[in-house]
């Protein structure tokens, strides 16, 4: 059996909370005191005596409920071993993170009060509200937003198919309410909240908040953790080396653009960018004004600086590639290497939450959607839902072995050259990725390497 971590959000604390689980387990109470230890002040004290309406305010209540989310995760991972997924609502995400050793648990719970803080200046400073909905779907509660004109109104969060919380200052929020009303909610409550919280009146809240996480330390988590903004697992190491990837191709654009002006190309690729590079740095090059130069100079050193940071992030991938025994299974499928290996190895720490190889395919979003007209079933367009990156990455690597497979002799791999004689060589590819997922599936599931078969 497999266990999963969902871990609550504000407006889960009460006074008395955590009382009876340290009293009972010490593990729990060194949580509690380290807790105190780290804020400088009693939070326990106040989280099991109150009084309530000081624990509700949002710099009290959520610090608390991390430490009692991870005075709980505590217990439970002594008594019922590692978790294979977590997710969190909101300020839970961050309990998540805790659980899976992203972060401390000491940079956690100062990021979290500094947070709980700067919402809580933030509410006083732009005074809002917010309220849960229920009968209506996502995209009525999108128009009824984009209705409101007398104030902020927006979507704050999409709880289920039905349920979705508006937030915004007090005037939108309330025509919200009479809008949602008049299209046919089942029913609006306006919640006890201390600001317009996940709405733009806490952007500044959210940018200084940015800024201190900037300094904190994170590791890759043990198990992955569900992401409130996107509904996927977060794989940190992976992630970061795919934004550096993204920062330095806009690098390399604006290089190239700006070095074509004066008639300067070099060919595509990573690799052939050192050759505009060293016309940059030579300042005996007149082709260049020097004003150019100077700016182009300053793009050359942020594209040295990425490269080398991807170079880090791709060493330490490749480290604990090496150190995962899964990983390394996976390698030895076509079209899987060390990146994705480890990014698959990451996400899916239970293979049997899927049911089939062709299920794990739709979540990541491999399967076409079907179609019917006229009595007659077709398939479309992949879905195109579930995880972007892994998706990238798995047509990626197909897209690879169907160049080296052009290369080589075709006849010697009849799914591929059918593929290929029958279908375009992104849809060919697309196909390609959709059964690599299939065959990770096997592998993962009967703890196998990859036996070599005509693809």
């Amino acid at each position: 059996m497999s266990l999963a971590l969902l871990f609550p959000g504000q407006g889960s604390q009460h006074v008395g909370m955590g009382r009876e689980l340290a009293r009972e387990l010490p593990e729990a109470a060194r949580v509690f005191q380290e807790g105190d230890d780290v804020l400088g002040t009693s939070l326990s004290r106040l989280m099991w005596e109150g009084p309530d309406e000081k624990l509700t305010l949002t710099r009290n209540a959520q610090p608390a409920i991390l430490v009692h989310s991870v005075a709980v995760h505590t217990v439970l991972r002594e008594r019922l071993g590692n978790a294979a997924l977590a997710a969190g609502h909101s300020l839970g995400e961050f309990s998540a993170h805790v659980a899976a050793g992203t972060v401390s648990f000491r940079d956690t719970l100062v990021a979290v009060r500094l947070r709980g803080e700067l919402m809580f200046e933030a509410g006083i400073k732009h005074p809002g509200t917010m309220a849960a909905v229920l009968g209506l779907s996502d995209s009525a509660m999108q128009e009824v937003c984009a209705g409101v004109t007398d104030g902020i109104c927006v979507p704050a969060n999409f709880n289920a198919d039905g349920h979705v919380v508006i937030s915004g200052d007090r005037a939108g929020v309330q025509t919200g309410i009479a809008r949602a009303r008049e299209a046919g909610a089942r029913r609006v409550l306006e919640l006890k909240v201390s600001g317009a919280f996940h709405s733009p009146l806490m952007k500044l809240a959210e940018e200084r908040l940015g800024a201190h996480l900037l300094g904190i330390s994170f590791a890759d988590p043990n198990f992955p953790v569900v992401s409130n903004v996107t509904a996927a697992p977060v794989r940190i190491g992976s992630q970061a080396r795919e934004l550096l990837v993204r920062q330095r191709t806009m690098l390399v654009n604006a290089i190239r653009a700006h070095m074509a002006e004066f008639g300067i190309v070099a060919p595509v690729g990573i690799p052939r960018v050192k050759e505009l590079l060293a016309v940059i740095a030579d300042a005996d090059d007149d082709r260049l004004p020097p004003i150019a130069r100077a700016c182009l100079e300053a793009l050359a050193r942020q594209f040295m600086s990425l490269h080398e940071e991807i170079a880090l992030a791709e060493k330490r991938i490749h480290a604990w590639h090496r150190s995962s025994e899964v990983s390394q299974r996976l390698e030895t499928i076509p079209g899987i290497g060390p990146i994705t290996a480890s990014a698959l190895a990451a996400s899916i720490t239970d293979p049997a939450l899927f049911k089939s190889g062709r299920e794990l395919a739709a979540w990541i979003g491999l399967v076409p959607r079907q179609n019917s007209t006229g009595g007659k079933e077709r398939m479309g367009r992949i879905s195109k839902q579930g995880d972007q990156y892994l998706r990238w990455l798995l047509v990626a690597g197909a897209m690879s072995v169907i160049r080296h497979a052009r290369r080589k002799d075709p006849a010697s791999m009849p799914w591929r050259a059918g593929q290929m004689e029958r279908r375009p060589l992104k849809v060919a590819a697309v196909a390609l990725a959709n059964k690599i997922a299939r065959m990770a599936w096997v592998v993962l599931m009967r703890g196998e390497t990859y036996r070599p078969a005509a693809l």
